[in-house]
């Protein structure tokens, strides 16, 4: 009889980038139950300072290149221009890429400015991030597709389906 040690166990799962921008508790949770099922490797993205920002792109990028031909699959939490580099280098190598969205990522309120798709670079980026997951993981359903009929400033329609073209991944809502 074979038993199975911690170890072959462990080179049995199938390996997962995730990209993070914090450790905070929901975000720590998520790896938590990732790592039930899979091998995870994770990259915690540094935004502040500027510098370090730079900076740390460069890392997640280098990170990218020395682990995406093991990965199974990337995973990132709040899609924003960051993403571009994991997106290109998912399609590069042919590896999925999977997407979880929370709603700065998947609302347009022109008036106040928010969400990604207020600025046309920003949304040319994201548009291609989306376009590129194989497997969007929205926290809600009006992440996909809604009107906003109660807004002051008429309605607006948000949704990544709404607000981006050419989204063919895979939607699923938790």
């Amino acid at each position: 009889m074979h038993t199975t040690t911690r170890n072959e166990s462990i080179m049995s799962k199938k390996s997962i980038l995730y990209i993070k921008l914090s450790d905070s508790p929901f975000i720590t949770e998520d790896e938590n139950i990732l790592k039930d099922a899979f091998e995870v490797n994770s990259f915690t993205l540094k935004t502040a300072p500027r510098p370090a920002y730079a900076v740390s792109l460069l890392k997640m990028t280098l990170w990218l290149l020395c682990n995406i031909r093991h990965a199974h699959a990337v995973y990132a939490f709040f899609v924003s221009w960051y993403l571009i580099i994991p997106a290109l280098l998912c399609r590069i190598a042919g590896v999925p890429l999977a997407l979880s969205i929370g709603g700065f990522d998947a609302n347009w309120l022109p008036a106040l400015a928010y969400g990604v798709y207020h600025k046309r670079i920003s949304r040319s980026l994201c548009g291609f991030v989306y376009r590129s997951a194989s497997l969007i993981i929205p926290v809600h359903a009006s992440l996909v597709r809604v009107e906003n009929r109660y807004s002051e400033y008429n309605t607006v329609k948000e949704g990544i389906l709404n607000l981006f073209d050419g989204i063919r991944g895979r939607i699923v809502v938790i």
